[in-house]
């Protein structure tokens, strides 16, 4: 074999490997990017949801008579979420879920709009937000099963009607 194809066949090796290396950092670093959340980054979004509200809204919902509900997930986090029922209820339950990058006190105003309505209010913390536990965020995915827990808890605890 001439010496300028094994180097050839040398360098390609490298630079397939550099290339393999790059990619795998790469992915890496979106991954932490776009799917990690920090504990600094799920406080800001508490307060950022908090900031988005009016005085008024915060006001309303500080003064409601609120439980807290607790679920764990399917792979073992511990999420929370806000249950406020309506005295002048009529059956049917309001569950809120907030934005990315957000806490459930962005759904206050919607809270407020559907307690006027008669309605009871659930808002969870979705994984990685808020109160819930949880680096990695769901995108929709875990979350739906994250809902269906929350729905089968609110089956148990109130008094819901489907019509």
């Amino acid at each position: 074999m001439k010496q300028s194809t094994k180097f050839g066949l040398k360098l390609a090796g490298v630079v397939g490997a550099a290339t393999y290396a790059g990619t795998l950092l790469g992915g890496l670093a979106a991954y932490q990017v776009a799917m990690h959340v920090s504990d600094a980054q799920k406080q800001r979004g508490r307060e950022r949801s908090r900031a988005e509200n009016t005085e008024i809204e915060n006001f309303w919902y500080f003064k409601q008579p609120k439980q807290q509900w607790m679920i764990q997930s399917f792979d073992g986090l511990n999420l929370v979420a806000t249950y406020i029922p309506n005295p002048k209820t009529i059956g049917r339950l309001a569950i809120l879920a907030h934005g990315l990058g957000h806490s459930r006190e962005q759904m206050i105003p919607y809270a407020r709009i559907f307690m006027s309505l008669g309605y009871d209010v659930l808002m969870p913390d979705a994984r990685s937000f808020g109160d819930s536990q949880g680096h990695t965020i769901g995108y929709g995915w875990l979350d739906r099963l994250d809902y269906e827990r929350w729905i089968t808890m609110a089956l148990r605890t109130c008094l819901i009607s489907f019509e």
